[in-house]
């Protein structure tokens, strides 16, 4: 028989089983041009604006704070810079980062498929999944950059 303490610490682990990988997801996601980022500082009203767009270029610009560089970042280390920034006019800011939307990682999906097109590989897929997704078994995978066109 189960004691209830141990069903107890067993239903913990389950719940810290479904939320733990959401946060590793999170902090291992790079953003990138496209993205939609949710940024927030607590309990300043006037910093809590509409989704901010990660342009081509890859740099978003935040009030106070200036543009902001996101690429090869992922959302810890932009809210680390926001925070740094932020601290020279605010008194030990509370910054939350988020991606709202994933839009920056896609994958062309082209030739002989079932389903060819655009597709947006999120976090945990990769072209692979994509093209098999796609209807193409065995296909030759290549990556280019969302404003790059690929000529055979």
């Amino acid at each position: 028989m189960i004691s209830r303490r141990n069903r107890v610490f067993a239903g913990a682990l389950c719940v810290l089983s479904t939320i733990l990988p959401a946060f590793s997801a999170e902090e291992r996601y790079t953003v990138q041009s496209g993205d939609l980022l949710s940024i927030s500082v607590w309990k300043e009203p006037d910093l809590q604006g509409p989704a901010v767009l990660v342009p081509s270029d890859g740099t978003f610009s935040f009030p106070l704070v200036g543009q902001v560089d996101a690429r090869g970042k992922n959302v810890t280390e932009l809210q680390q810079i926001v925070t740094q920034r932020l601290s020279k006019y605010i008194s030990d800011p509370v910054v939350t980062v988020t991606v709202q939307e994933i839009k920056g990682n896609k994958v062309y999906v082209i030739g002989q498929v079932t389903k060819p097109g655009e597709f947006i590989v999120n976090q945990g897929s990769g072209p692979e999944h994509s093209a098999g997704e796609r209807g193409c078994r065995g296909c030759a995978i290549s990556e280019a950059p969302h404003d790059e066109v690929l000529a055979e």
